[in-house]
């Protein structure tokens, strides 16, 4: 599959003193138009509940997306996204920045569970909403560990609790 979306981003302008995160959406169904709003503003609204160190209203403010929204995403699989982003990247010269080491997928498994999520976040952190966050630079002949506890994909459920620290 051939991407043909590749927006402009200035990272100094509008990342450099800010935190948040790629998000590519690869479903497009009836519901997920409907719900893609919410489902954008929980994983915000998870994500700064789960900061501890700073006032929520400024997380607020320095939080940032770049959202991948465009049916040409439509059932692309983590390979063709990780190939997309890397070179988006590389065209908007962002290669080496932190923001551009990983990324998110919202799938179908994604959105059901977001949408399931309550409207406001609840103060337990131990509730199961997730997002997947992608390591654009994983590589599946070199692993990380010697002896990884389960198989390394370069995927991994994040709760939206703990986004800022990823």
């Amino acid at each position: 599959m051939a991407f043909t979306t590749f927006p402009e981003i200035n990272y100094e302008e509008e990342w450099a003193l800010s935190w948040g995160f790629f998000i590519y959406r690869t479903v497009y169904t009836a519901e997920s138009e409907e719900s893609w709003p919410t489902v954008l503003r929980k994983i915000q609204d998870y994500a700064v509940k789960g900061v501890k160190d700073k006032t929520e209203q400024r997380i607020k403010l320095e939080y940032r997306t770049f959202i991948f929204d465009n049916v040409e995403f439509d059932g692309a699989t983590i390979e063709q996204l990780r190939d997309h982003n890397k070179e988006w990247a590389l065209r908007n010269d962002l290669r080496g920045h932190v923001v551009a080491r990983s990324f998110i997928v919202v799938d179908d498994d994604c959105l059901q569970v977001l949408m399931a999520a309550p409207e406001v976040p609840p103060n337990s952190m131990h509730e199961r909403f997730f997002v997947k966050l992608v390591d654009v630079d994983y590589d599946p002949t070199k692993p990380r560990l010697p002896n990884p506890p389960r198989k390394d994909t370069g995927i991994i459920k994040v709760s939206t609790f703990a986004l800022y620290a990823a």
